[in-house]
Formats: C-alpha cells, structure tokens, sequence
C-alpha cells in the first residue's frame, strides 16, 4: 500500500482545468480498490459511477459489477470493498464527482476510473504498467505482476481469513466454485538466494 501511486497534488490548480496529477489519485484508487475488491482489470476499468454503493458512509463500500462494458466474461455480481481500499475509493470519488462554478463534472464520462478527463476508458495497458511501478517501488519481483496479481491477492487473503470458496466465488464473480478453490493452492515459494 505504501508504494502505491502518490496522493499529493503537485499544486495549485488552473480554473477550469482538471486538477493536476488526478491521474496519479486515480491509479492510487484503482490499484487500492483491485487489491481490497478483488476486481478484474477490465471490471476495474469498466466500473460505473453508479455501480458503487454505500461510498460516503464510514462502512465498506459495495460494488455491484455488472457485465456493461468489461469482458465478455465478466458475471454480474456484488463484492465489497474493505479497509484501505474503501478509503482509497471514497477519497478519489471526491475528487472523481467534483464540479466546476458552472456545475459541470470537471472529470467527464460516469466511469469511476476514466482514462482522461473527457470519460474516455483506461487502457489495459496504462493499469498494467501502473501496477508494475508500483511492483517495483514496493520492491516485489514477481512474474506476473499486473492487476490480475492484485486480484489473486484479495481472493489469497480472503481464504485465509476464513471465507468459504462459495463465497469467494459470488465476491469474485466466477462461473465455478472450484475456480475460487484454486486459490488455496497457490503457494509463494521464497527466492533460496534471499
């Protein structure tokens, strides 16, 4: 989490201009939302603003995913974001709903994470490589480190805590109860040279 994209605003901000480095809030949110969500990348790219539930309270924010816009095999399904991740959401929702004098959206388009400030979708590529800087300032070598990695690592950590592959399953919105049940599986072999 501490490697995650930075927060800060460079400074002040130009009248009716989208407010600076609101992209780096938006990776920060996303990456955060994937990792405490279990979202896939296309999920993540294609959430809508009124997909998301329950984001101003102090409680966990739930997400209803639907297929519109994400992969052809995305199911519809509800997961909740818990801890870091539902604040990482709530504060970039802020900034993501914001209106200028005029009260129109400074960010366009209704998708929680656009890839510019007309509402135009992110690439799967710029998550990819925002996840990988990420990755490599936390100082983790992986094989696969794209958002797919931090999806494996809320379905790891919800099993370990105690949650049932079924659940997992309808949080992670997959077709078969076996699927989530590979994550018990998954094992991290430590580097022997470290």
């Amino acid at each position: 989490v501490a490697a995650l994209p930075s927060l800060d605003p460079p400074g002040a901000n130009r009248p009716g201009r989208a407010p600076k480095a609101w992209k780096r809030r938006r990776d920060h949110a996303v990456q955060a939302t994937m990792l405490f969500g279990g979202l896939k990348v296309a999920e993540a790219i294609g959430l809508h603003v009124d997909e998301v539930e329950d984001s101003f309270s102090e409680l966990p924010i739930r997400l209803k995913i639907s297929p519109e816009d994400k992969h052809d095999t995305s199911y519809e399904h509800e997961t909740i974001v818990h801890g870091y991740g539902a604040d990482a959401l709530r504060r970039w929702l802020i900034e993501r709903l914001a209106v200028d004098a005029k009260g129109e959206r400074v960010l366009k388009g209704d998708l929680v994470f656009p890839g510019n400030d007309q509402g135009k979708p992110m690439s799967k590529v710029t998550l990819w490589r925002q996840v990988k800087e990420t990755f490599a300032r936390a100082g983790i070598d992986v094989n696969r480190s794209g958002g797919r990695t931090l999806r494996n690592t809320f379905a790891k950590r919800r099993l370990e805590s105690g949650a049932k592959a079924g659940e997992l399953k309808d949080e992670l919105g997959l077709a078969l109860e076996r699927s989530a049940a590979d994550y018990k599986l998954t094992r991290v072999t430590p580097d022997p040279t470290e």
